[in-house]
């Protein structure tokens, strides 16, 4: 499971982001791995001036996962109660209680969401 995370979006523009996930899948294919998977970027209080680069990367991402090489997608970004990490009001804020409080880490709660989302694909 690949996520580039917020993190890279604060560092990065959209070229880079796929650039990085491309060479990453390679490196994977290379080390004949089986199945590989990856998710969206969800929203994050940190960097709001990342969301157009958040929201470009996760719409090619989901757009271009079979030609990338990848088995599947989890969209992390979407809203909770289509099975993401994000707000059901606000796509550019975690859903309150997956946050910590801070718009940026995930609380337990969250942590289990997330995985609950990677099972969906797995």
């Amino acid at each position: 499971m690949i996520q580039l995370g917020t993190n890279d979006l604060a560092y990065n523009n959209l070229v880079t982001m796929q650039t990085s996930l491309q060479t990453i899948i390679t490196h994977l294919q290379g080390l004949v791995v089986g199945d590989i998977y990856a998710y969206t970027v969800p929203p994050d209080a940190a960097f709001p001036a990342a969301n157009a680069t958040r929201v470009a990367y996760n719409a090619w991402l989901k757009a271009n996962f079979v030609l990338l090489g990848l088995a599947g997608v989890y969209d992390a970004a979407a809203a909770q109660a289509s099975g993401g990490l994000a707000s059901n009001t606000d796509a550019n804020a975690l859903f309150a209680l997956y946050d910590v409080g801070d718009g940026t880490h995930l609380s337990v709660v969250g942590q289990v969401a997330l995985k609950n989302g990677w099972l969906t694909v797995a």
